[in-house]
């Protein structure tokens, strides 16, 4: 049986979770509103990124076929891999959250 845990997704995971609670922490704490703004822009960037991303692949299907070509080399994240990049999120976040907090 084939361990689906792998280093580079976990290890990105622990770089956005961190990232994660900077833009969430302010905004559930009620301090200001940059971590509402914060939180906006990076979803609205992951956003415009997929609404491009699926634009140049309906016009690599249709009309380019070299475009075709180099969009089947693209990597493309299995379930596996968001899990693990979501774990290394989610703890990365929970231990800083714990630190400052006192709870470590």
């Amino acid at each position: 049986m084939r361990s689906h845990l792998h280093m580079k997704p976990l290890l990105m995971g622990a770089l956005m979770g961190p990232v994660m609670l900077a833009m969430l922490h302010p905004m559930i704490a009620g301090n200001d509103g940059r971590g509402a703004l914060a939180l906006l822009a990076f979803v609205g960037a992951h956003v415009a990124v997929v609404i491009v991303l699926a634009l140049v692949g309906v016009f690599a299907a249709r009309f380019a076929p070299r475009v075709r070509v180099q969009l089947a080399r693209l990597h493309r994240p299995t379930l596996a891999h968001v899990t693990n990049m979501m774990a290394g999120a989610v703890l990365a976040g929970l231990m800083v959250h714990l630190y400052l907090h006192g709870g470590l």
